[in-house]
């Protein structure tokens, strides 16, 4: 049976063969990233935050479907007006994206 090329000249290193991919996920992620400051704010992520603001304020009735008012309780201590805190969790969403 003939050898192909790959075969003949031995195995690519495996830095090589991963190039082209990490480059595009590289790309791909700044691209995503740059959406956090560019796309506009929708009315559930202002919704989101009122729970989050009512939570740390001790004033949140509603106990069921509020389990993401534990995860973004710092928002209102660090940021004066809400459409930082939006930012700032969109940033931490995104962030906490790529690790996972």
């Amino acid at each position: 049976m003939p050898q192909t090329s790959r075969q003949a000249s031995g195995t690519h290193s495996g830095k090589a063969e991963l190039a082209w991919p990490v480059a595009a996920l590289t790309v791909l992620l700044a691209l995503q990233f740059s959406l956090v400051f560019t796309r506009a704010i929708n009315w559930d992520e202002f919704y989101f935050y009122h729970q989050v603001a009512e939570f740390a304020a001790g004033r949140l009735e509603t106990p069921l479907n509020t389990i993401h008012v534990h995860v973004f309780t710092w928002l209102p201590a660090l940021y004066d007006n809400s459409v930082s805190a939006i930012v700032a969790a969109r940033i931490t969403d995104h962030v906490d994206a790529v690790i996972a």
